[in-house]
């Protein structure tokens, strides 16, 4: 049987240990910046994957190095996608700052997800085989 999540995709950057914000205008070094995956769908999609459950994950990104980058991750964990790029918004994002204690904060940019609920609904149903959409939910 093949699940479907569709939902919010998102390129997350995680820096590691951010103890203080630099004041504007000056550099901080930090030890270590790297890029993951994240978002509901994407998370979800990826851990039934590696499961074994066959899954299909669908979003939308922009059509910039996010929206690449979250693509190639999908692809790398072999669900498949229904993924609609949106030429005009970037894709969604969150900066996560770890501190030395773990406590995270976050800054993210919702981009795609903020055009209206129906026009992500109705491009991402047209590629996924079987798809209903309800007016409560659009």
């Amino acid at each position: 049987m093949k699940t479907v999540c569709l939902g919010i995709l998102v390129a997350d950057v995680i820096g590691r240990p951010i103890d203080t914000v630099p004041a504007p205008g000056t550099l901080q070094l930090v030890p270590s910046i790297t890029p993951h995956i994240g978002g509901c769908a994407a998370n979800t999609g990826i851990g039934l994957q590696t499961l074994g459950i066959e899954t299909l994950v669908a979003g939308k990104v922009g059509r910039d190095g996010f929206g690449d980058f979250v693509r190639a991750q999908l692809e790398k964990s072999g669900a498949q996608t229904a993924i609609a790029v949106d030429e005009n918004t970037p894709t969604s994002a969150t900066m996560v700052l770890v501190q030395s204690d773990a406590e995270r904060a976050f800054l993210h940019c919702t981009a795609p997800t903020r055009r209206s609920k129906a026009t992500i609904s109705t491009s991402i149903c047209s590629m996924v085989p079987l798809c209903f959409t309800s007016p409560d939910t659009v």
